[in-house]
């Protein structure tokens, strides 16, 4: 189950690809299907990578100086540590969904050449 998304996008790439090249609608739509099916519990592993790298910079930093964050600004940085998740997130999943990609592409690639 922790694997699927990362197994079935890739499979959904290449499904919308094969789709787009032989203009099937089916399976371009299993391959828009595979892709969605899990694309929540991706943006959320991503944002909680994205926020856990965020969070231990800041835990660095404090035995670093050697101070615990006051307690009225655990709430802001709480706050601030989930958007900043988001948004490293977003970035290591364009990342993810590039080397996918590129993945998917070279091995079709590899695939066409043996077949000639």
């Amino acid at each position: 189950m922790a694997v699927a998304p990362y197994v079935l996008t890739p499979l959904g790439i290449y499904l919308l690809k094969k789709g787009k090249e032989k203009e099937s609608i089916l399976l371009c739509a299993g391959g828009a299907g595979l892709g969605l099916a899990h694309l929540g519990g991706i943006i959320g592993d991503w944002r909680l990578a994205g926020q856990k790298m965020l969070t231990e910079s800041v835990e660095v930093v404090q035995d670093a100086v050697g101070e615990k964050m006051p307690p009225q600004y655990e709430i802001p940085v709480l706050l601030g540590t989930v958007l900043g998740g988001v948004y490293i997130g977003s970035k290591l999943l364009a990342v993810s969904y590039r080397a996918s990609k590129a993945t998917v592409n070279s091995v079709r690639k590899c695939v066409n050449k043996e077949k000639l």
